[in-house]
């Protein structure tokens, strides 16, 4: 389970018999949708609504801490090292993921979408920024940072 942080509020996320559960400060349980042998990947709670990342075998799932998902992605491959989501103020969100066998970081829309068709190399951490016009993928290749620069 994982917990996450809200205004004047503690709440916990866990993943019981397929279902996404919510726990409220005084211990009530929410069931927010069954993910098929889903597990909670990474919780966002660094701004006032937190999001989940779900995987449910090869798609993963975007959630709010109200269960209401804002998007989906099919991937090609199940092991999954690091995902990481960057909230665009135009409403667009771009999602880098690592695929934890070949090492490899692909990206996608939440849309579901594939941003690139090619693949970056990238093994245990992921980030994407902006500067300009310009996305900033951000991972570690053999204990170095690398960073590749795309239009």
């Amino acid at each position: 389970s994982v917990a996450a942080k809200m205004p004047n509020e503690l709440i916990q996320f866990a993943m019981d018999n397929n279902s996404l559960v919510k726990y409220d400060q005084k211990g009530i349980a929410s069931n927010l949708g069954n993910y098929s042998s889903g597990k909670i990947l990474k919780i966002n709670d660094a701004d006032k609504n937190p999001y989940l990342i779900i995987q449910s075998q090869n798609e993963l799932h975007f959630v709010n801490n109200q269960g209401i998902s804002f998007g989906n992605i099919r991937i090609p491959f199940n092991e999954i090292e690091d995902v990481f989501i960057q909230n665009l103020n135009s409403g667009v969100s771009k999602v880098a993921i690592i695929d934890g066998i070949e090492n490899n970081v692909y990206l996608y829309r939440t849309t579901g979408e594939k941003i690139n068709n090619s693949t970056f190399e990238g093994q245990t951490k992921v980030t994407i920024s902006a500067s300009d016009d310009k996305t900033i993928v951000t991972t570690i290749v053999d204990q170095f940072i690398v960073q590749y620069y795309l239009n």
